[in-house]
């Protein structure tokens, strides 16, 4: 995901926060439904 304005990715993250437990587990499931830790790949270790 893309933010071209700074407020974008403000507003989007207090979206997220403001969510009960279910929307999130359902996002997460939508984008990534094997619950896959991109933890490595994304610091390189």
């Amino acid at each position: 995901m893309q933010f071209w304005e700074y407020l974008d990715p403000i507003s989007e993250e207090k979206r997220l926060k403001g969510g009960n437990r279910k929307q999130k587990n359902d996002l997460i499931m939508s984008m990534n439904p094997g619950w896959i830790d991109f933890w490595g790949s994304v610091c390189g270790g």
